[in-house]
Protein backbone atom coordinates (compact mmCIF):
# COMPACT_ATOMS: atom_id res chain seq x y z
CA UNK A 1 0.00 0.00 0.00
CA UNK A 2 0.88 3.65 -0.83
CA UNK A 3 0.24 7.12 0.54
CA UNK A 4 -1.40 9.51 -2.01
CA UNK A 5 -2.04 13.23 -1.64
CA UNK A 6 -5.51 13.93 -2.45
CA UNK A 7 -5.99 17.66 -1.32
CA UNK A 8 -4.70 20.41 1.01
CA UNK A 9 -6.40 20.12 4.36
CA UNK A 10 -7.86 24.14 3.83
CA UNK A 11 -10.44 22.67 1.00
CA UNK A 12 -11.75 20.16 3.53
CA UNK A 13 -13.06 22.52 5.88
CA UNK A 14 -15.25 20.89 9.27
CA UNK A 15 -18.36 19.45 7.61
CA UNK A 16 -17.31 19.39 3.92
CA UNK A 17 -17.15 16.59 1.49
CA UNK A 18 -15.29 15.76 -1.72
CA UNK A 19 -14.52 13.00 -4.24
CA UNK A 20 -11.03 12.32 -5.22
CA UNK A 21 -9.82 9.45 -7.40
CA UNK A 22 -6.67 7.30 -6.66
CA UNK A 23 -5.90 4.34 -8.83
CA UNK A 24 -8.99 4.25 -10.10
CA UNK A 25 -10.48 4.59 -6.94
CA UNK A 26 -13.46 6.82 -6.84
CA UNK A 27 -13.19 7.83 -2.74
CA UNK A 28 -15.12 10.13 -0.75
CA UNK A 29 -13.26 12.13 1.59
CA UNK A 30 -15.13 13.88 5.00
CA UNK A 31 -14.76 16.15 7.33
CA UNK A 32 -16.17 15.26 10.27
CA UNK A 33 -15.98 17.37 13.39
CA UNK A 34 -12.62 17.69 12.62
CA UNK A 35 -11.69 14.29 11.92
CA UNK A 36 -10.67 13.53 8.21
CA UNK A 37 -12.27 10.22 6.84
CA UNK A 38 -12.22 8.27 3.95
CA UNK A 39 -14.82 5.95 2.74
CA UNK A 40 -15.52 4.17 -0.80
CA UNK A 41 -17.77 6.75 -2.87
CA UNK A 42 -20.37 4.57 -4.38
CA UNK A 43 -23.03 2.77 -2.56
CA UNK A 44 -23.24 -0.74 -2.92
CA UNK A 45 -26.90 -0.72 -3.44
CA UNK A 46 -27.32 1.62 -6.38
CA UNK A 47 -24.18 3.69 -7.08
CA UNK A 48 -24.97 6.98 -6.13
CA UNK A 49 -22.30 8.46 -4.94
CA UNK A 50 -21.88 9.76 -0.63
CA UNK A 51 -20.38 12.67 -0.84
CA UNK A 52 -23.04 14.12 -1.99
CA UNK A 53 -25.24 12.92 0.96
CA UNK A 54 -26.23 14.36 4.23
CA UNK A 55 -23.61 13.67 7.52
CA UNK A 56 -25.41 12.57 10.74
CA UNK A 57 -23.91 13.52 14.00
CA UNK A 58 -23.74 10.55 14.47
CA UNK A 59 -20.74 10.37 11.89
CA UNK A 60 -22.96 8.44 9.11
CA UNK A 61 -23.53 9.55 5.84
CA UNK A 62 -27.14 9.29 3.92
CA UNK A 63 -26.96 7.16 0.68
CA UNK A 64 -28.23 10.43 -1.55
CA UNK A 65 -30.26 7.96 -3.66
CA UNK A 66 -32.19 5.76 -1.15
CA UNK A 67 -31.22 7.35 2.26
CA UNK A 68 -29.09 4.01 3.37
CA UNK A 69 -26.89 5.26 6.24
CA UNK A 70 -23.46 4.47 6.27
CA UNK A 71 -20.83 4.37 9.16
CA UNK A 72 -18.10 6.96 8.34
CA UNK A 73 -15.36 5.15 10.18
CA UNK A 74 -16.54 2.05 9.54
CA UNK A 75 -17.87 1.66 6.27
CA UNK A 76 -20.94 -0.44 7.90
CA UNK A 77 -24.79 0.16 6.60
CA UNK A 78 -26.40 1.03 9.38
CA UNK A 79 -29.96 1.14 7.59
CA UNK A 80 -30.83 -0.39 4.52
CA UNK A 81 -29.40 -4.09 3.43
CA UNK A 82 -27.47 -4.25 6.98
CA UNK A 83 -25.02 -6.75 5.74
CA UNK A 84 -23.63 -4.30 3.32
CA UNK A 85 -20.83 -1.93 3.68
CA UNK A 86 -18.38 0.43 1.68
CA UNK A 87 -14.31 0.07 1.97
CA UNK A 88 -12.88 2.41 4.36
CA UNK A 89 -9.47 4.01 3.80
CA UNK A 90 -6.48 5.25 6.24
CA UNK A 91 -5.90 8.94 6.25
CA UNK A 92 -2.83 10.89 6.99
CA UNK A 93 -2.23 14.41 7.83
CA UNK A 94 1.13 15.51 6.75
CA UNK A 95 2.26 19.32 6.35
CA UNK A 96 -1.68 20.88 5.62
CA UNK A 97 -1.91 18.20 3.12
CA UNK A 98 -4.26 15.00 3.09
CA UNK A 99 -3.20 11.70 2.20
CA UNK A 100 -4.74 8.28 1.63
CA UNK A 101 -3.14 4.80 1.91
CA UNK A 102 -4.60 2.66 -0.73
Amino acid sequence: MALHKVAALSHLPPGAALRVTVEAREIGLFNFKGEILAIKNLCPHMGDQLHKGQVTDAGRVVCPGHAWHFDLKTGACTSGQTDARVRTYPVVIQDNDIYIEV
